[in-house]
């Protein structure tokens, strides 16, 4: 079982340091929206975030994320819960792990 919080605070302090924002994780919200223009509360990000976002998260989770569905990307909760999934996934298929 993971720990849905502590995935989302690594998401978070993976789009401050990846992106070098001047904020600190918790400055993010679980719900803001990261590509929203900031007028509307969002993060402004763009396509090149959206890259830098997934490497360092690939590295920060150890898992593989080519595939990551636009939905996801809508906040720190979509990603989290994308992310939960995956390393769910990943440790029923791994086959060092005993049945």
């Amino acid at each position: 079982m993971t720990n849905i919080s502590s995935i989302r605070d690594r998401v978070k302090a993976v789009i401050v340091k990846n992106l070098e924002l001047p904020i600190l994780p918790a400055g993010i919200g679980d719900n803001t929206a990261l590509f929203a223009p900031g007028l509307v509360g969002g993060l402004e990000l763009d396509s090149l975030a959206a890259i830098e976002i997934v490497v360092g998260l690939s590295r920060e989770f150890r898992i593989n994320l080519d595939e990551i569905p636009k939905e996801s990307f809508l906040n720190v909760s979509s990603l989290a819960d994308y992310i939960a999934k995956k390393l769910e996934t990943a440790a029923t298929d791994d086959p060092t792990e005993p049945k």
